[in-house]
């Protein structure tokens, strides 16, 4: 046993070494106090430090560094099938394959945690802004909804467009404008305040389209990534939402809400007007779920030019799919099947196969958490915006998640969820 120890014995300190890591981590991050301390002074100074680095490149490092590791990885595979096949002595070959594989998958795993996971345990923008979760009716759920069609409407005319009517802003332009939008925000949330930079364009956007990611946060580098195949009408407040994680904010629902919030204050039209298009999409599949009737009508209050928003043309054909899939069917309303059971009762939700053809059925009772006003300076004690889905990310948002829905139930701090909680924030 001590020859066999010593035949792999840095691939076993290796082992040793991350599995002590892992093992402080867990055992201390349920201490008060000490998560909040190391996000706040050491590993959010840390990462900033690191992409005012990676931002001197265009490039996004994120992804040549995704490109680099796959490569590695082909070739480690590939020499490791080499030598099985050409020299002695397979089984201490195929072990150290399995450590050296057992060992970077827990190196990676161990690094995520320490630069992002530790964020799951600090102050949440909740506590940090003041503003708390609550759920409302769903005759509240149809004003909110109603005001927000209404500042779509006037939004909707103030971007550029197309001669077919369809969102026509240049992303170019939403990229450059990115580093702007946060400032008006700070004097409201000063807990947002920090150096912006221009967030980073995938050049393999269609790898992301493939896998539905509209662009993710990479704590080992401090970037935002941004999937550039889509819909442009959606991409300032995907930026927005991203540039949220670099803020130290883990919590998806809550990066939804800053992305509408600050976009809304931005005093960009362009920004202003994709998160008026984001929350309208949450709150537009919130009324649809409770009461389709009501729904209808406020949709019915939308003018061509808004609707235009969801024919975009996208470059690649897997954003295409998902573009159609929205168009064909009641508007930005996704197909998906699943039961659930939250704080707000039974329900069950049941669409047909296709996203195309096909009703919603509810049956239990209706007691549906909402979404909120629009954000803006008029209105200092707003109703705002979140999801409800607190499941732990790592900055990643499919479009799925973008829009509040969720393809299978699981389990969070607040039970079992297998539909969408759409919850109100308001201010204490």
């Amino acid at each position: 046993m001590r020859e066999f120890y010593r035949r792999h014995r840095g691939l076993h300190r290796w082992l040793l070494a991350v599995v002590s890591l892992l093992a402080v981590y867990f055992a201390l991050r349920p201490v008060p106090g000490l998560m909040n301390w190391l996000s706040r002074h050491v590993i959010m100074p840390w990462e900033r430090a690191v992409a005012s680095v990676c931002y001197l490149f265009r490039t996004s490092i994120a992804e040549v560094l995704y490109i680099v590791l796959l490569s590695v990885a082909i070739f480690y595979v590939a020499n490791v099938l080499r030598r099985m096949v050409t020299q002695p002595h397979r089984g201490r070959t195929l072990y150290r394959f399995f450590l050296t594989v057992v060992c970077s998958g827990l190196s990676i795993y161990a690094g995520f945690c320490l630069l992002w996971g530790v964020n799951y345990y600090a102050d949440s923008f909740q506590q940090q802004s003041g503003i708390y979760a609550r759920s409302c009716t769903v005759e509240e759920l149809e004003a909110v909804t109603a005001d927000f069609a209404h500042q779509l409407a006037q939004a909707a005319d103030n971007v550029q467009r197309d001669e077919n009517g369809c969102f026509a802003v240049s992303r170019q332009e939403i990229f450059a404008a990115a580093t702007s939008v946060y400032a008006p925000s700070y004097e409201e949330f000063p807990c947002l305040r920090m150096k912006d930079h221009t967030p980073k364009a995938i050049s393999c956007s269609t790898v992301l389209s493939a896998m539905d990611f509209t662009g993710f946060y990479f704590p080992f580098t401090g970037e935002a990534n941004l999937n550039v195949d889509c819909p442009a009408s959606f991409l300032p407040s995907t930026i927005v939402h991203e540039m949220a994680h670099q803020r130290g904010i883990a919590s998806e629902q809550e990066c939804n809400f800053i992305a509408i919030a600050v976009s809304l204050a931005s005093g960009d039209p362009v920004y202003r007007y994709s998160g008026l298009l984001m929350g309208y999409v949450h709150l537009g599949n919130a009324l649809y779920r409770a009461d389709p009737d009501r729904w209808q009508v406020i949709r019915d209050t939308l003018p061509d030019t808004v609707v235009a928003a969801r024919s975009t043309t996208p470059s690649s054909k897997a954003t295409a799919r998902a573009v159609a899939s929205r168009a064909t069917a009641p508007w930005w309303i996704c197909s998906w099947r699943t039961t659930g059971k939250s704080g707000c009762g039974k329900r069950s939700c049941k669409f047909p196969k296709s996203a195309r053809t096909g009703s919603v059925r509810w049956t239990g009772p209706v007691s549906i958490p909402a979404l909120p006003e629009f954000f803006s300076t008029e209105t200092k004690n707003t109703l705002r915006l979140t999801r409800g889905d607190d499941k732990k990310d790592t900055g990643v948002r499919s479009r799925k998640a973008r829009r509040g829905l969720m393809t299978r139930p699981h389990k969070t701090n607040r039970g079992t969820h297998g539909v969408p909680l759409l919850v109100l924030f308001i201010r204490q």
